[in-house]
């Protein structure tokens, strides 16, 4: 604490938000690709698929992955089932897939974080594919950490010098204007 150059109350928010981001991330993402793991497992299971367990855990896995995350594994699986001529159950999970297994990221994603640590979903898309590519696989967690640390900074920054110099500006001002008469 003492070696951080803000005042005490910018430090303890600093500390706090810190713990706070780096909670959400660390639960947050594991627990959505547990949800999403689950969500994916009825599916599979709903739509006659062998191993839905095991389809399920890569779902989970897959769920990391920013942009493609789950249709990694489902979309392969309704081309096996398309393969197999079975269409009722292909069409289901297409379905199912689009809307309910890749739509569940956005909602489940978008409550975990706000209720966590109040940061908007695309913080966590972008930390993690810049965390992915500098910190590889532990990227996951401290890419999305460390840009909304970097975002935490940047909002200390603007509270507490520009707000604080536009006010000094505005409070010069009167004055100069009564100087000059």
């Amino acid at each position: 604490r003492d070696l951080l150059p803000f005042s005490q109350k910018n430090k303890n928010t600093l500390i706090y938000n810190t713990h706070l981001i780096i909670q959400s991330n660390a639960l947050g993402i594991p627990l959505l690709a547990l949800i999403q793991g689950c969500i994916a497992f009825i599916g599979y299971k709903i739509f006659g698929l062998s191993s839905p367990i095991i389809l399920a855990l890569l779902t989970a896995f897959a769920s990391i992955i920013p942009i493609v995350g789950t249709a990694l594994v489902w979309v392969p699986c309704v081309a096996y089932l398309a393969l197999h001529t079975d269409w009722f159950n292909t069409i289901g999970l297409t379905l199912y897939g689009v809307i309910v297994i890749s739509q569940s990221d956005n909602l489940i994603r978008f409550i975990l974080q706000k209720k966590m640590a109040n940061i908007h979903p695309l913080i966590t898309v972008f930390g993690v594919i810049v965390g992915l590519q500098l910190f590889s696989f532990i990227g996951v967690i401290l890419g999305p950490a460390m840009l909304s640390f970097l975002i935490l900074c940047i909002d200390i920054f603007k509270n507490d010098y520009l707000k604080s110099k536009k006010i000094k500006e505005e409070v010069k001002s009167p004055r100069d204007s009564i100087d000059k008469e």
